[in-house]
């Protein structure tokens, strides 16, 4: 029991849970202010960077906080200027590698700028979306950047509050928000016309979803069709592939079945964007002189 009791003083004692009345716990500003002889406002102007404090009382200020090991809180004085410092990014699917390469550029540009990026997933679900933009827009971020699937139009108007919001990804916002998107059926078209340069001439649309076709299945489809008809090469429904709820497991059995058999296609234009990496093994092995990179 002694031994306890003596464990607790040292303990209190240590750096970081020292007060200037001696009892245990976080410093504050009133504790540094207090030892370095100073005011509270003193401390802030210096924890703040404010250029008008004198050396000496920065000094004296400085000391005071590696001694009592005082962490400033964040929060709280973010609050107090009216921001928390966090951006919220929505993604519907983290397991999929293009949102995954997204989030992680997304985290490095949010460090390089001092801000916290919280991250929540939706899987697509309708009220799990409306749920998480409700909630951090009502809560602790300054902004959000969303990808929305199920949510879109007025549907989507219906969820946002008065936090920042840009939207990525394909489906339509009606002018909502700042919307970032990639020219889909421009991809698609080029793709397509860098096999056609290459002497291909029957080629596979893996990815399609079912009707109605929507989001970016659609927009690829749409400018998977366009080069067709501008190389000059007929449509065969054979060679456009729905494969709903395509994932890195199911992706080498379709594209295997693509180029086998005596239908045997040259498929490298993919729609959805788990499909090309499981296909670039089971294609290369295939034989079938696609390049594994592109272009």
């Amino acid at each position: 029991m002694t031994a306890v009791k003596q464990q607790t003083t040292r303990d209190q004692a240590a750096p970081g849970r020292k007060r200037s009345d001696g009892v245990g716990r976080s410093a504050t500003v009133k504790d540094v202010a207090t030892l370095a002889g100073v005011s509270p406002k003193t401390v802030s102007n210096v924890i703040n960077g404010f250029v008008h404090v004198s050396p000496a009382t920065r000094e004296r200020v400085q000391r005071a906080i590696r001694e009592l090991g005082y962490r400033p809180n964040r929060v709280a004085r973010n609050l107090r200027r009216g921001s928390t410092g966090m951006i919220g990014l929505v993604l519907p699917e983290l397991d999929v590698p293009y949102f995954a390469e997204l989030g992680r550029h997304f985290l490095t540009t949010a460090e390089e700028h001092g801000r916290t990026l919280l991250i929540e997933q939706t899987l697509g679900d309708r009220e799990r979306e409306a749920a998480v933009i409700q909630g951090l827009g009502d809560q602790v971020v300054d902004g959000m950047v969303v990808s929305p699937l199920a949510l879109h139009g007025s549907a989507l108007a219906n969820h946002l509050g008065t936090v920042p919001l840009v939207l990525i990804g394909e489906r339509p916002s009606g002018g909502l928000a700042d919307h970032v998107v990639i020219d889909n059926v421009a991809a698609a078209k080029e793709a397509v016309a860098h096999l056609v340069a290459g002497g291909r001439r029957r080629i596979a649309a893996i990815g399609l979803q079912p009707e109605p076709y929507i989001g970016t299945p659609l927009l690829r489809r749409t400018g998977y069709r366009q080069a067709l008809e501008e190389a000059g090469l007929p449509p065969d429904p054979l060679l456009e592939r729905e494969t709903p709820a395509t994932t890195w497991a199911r992706a080498p059995g379709r594209w295997r079945r693509c180029w086998t058999g005596p239908n045997r296609r040259t498929p490298c234009s993919a729609s959805t964007t788990r499909s090309p990496s499981a296909r670039c093994g089971p294609c290369t092995s295939a034989g079938c002189g696609c390049r594994t990179t592109w272009p």
